[in-house]
């Protein structure tokens, strides 16, 4: 299993309920209620996880909402990072800071 942070153990769970529509048994009655909650701002689409950005004034003009790739293990950060680095041809620590957090969650 790869490893992951505190951080990213939330997600983990939330990708799991996305794709079985099931909270773990083990869980407390609070755990699974915020598990659930938290999974409405993400989808599963051919097997990635996307975080939805969706403003309320973008759900008022029906504008369509900006998908982010949720990227929970060290090795798909470290992917998300190398790919928006070469993406935009080497460019400094501000761009490639910039295009990840656009691109990924």
């Amino acid at each position: 299993m790869p490893k992951t942070t505190s951080a990213s153990y939330d997600l983990a769970l939330v990708k799991r309920y996305l794709q079985d529509q099931n909270v773990a048994s083990g869980m407390t009655k609070s755990v699974r209620f915020c598990v659930k909650r938290y999974a409405r701002k993400f989808v599963i689409e051919e097997g990635l996880m996307y975080y939805i950005m969706q403003t309320k004034e973008s759900a008022e003009k029906r504008e369509k909402v900006k998908k982010r790739l949720v990227c929970i293990a060290d090795d798909e950060k470290q992917r998300a990072l190398r790919a928006s680095h070469d993406s935009l041809a080497h460019p400094g620590i501000n761009s490639t800071r910039v295009n990840v957090s656009d691109n990924y969650y």
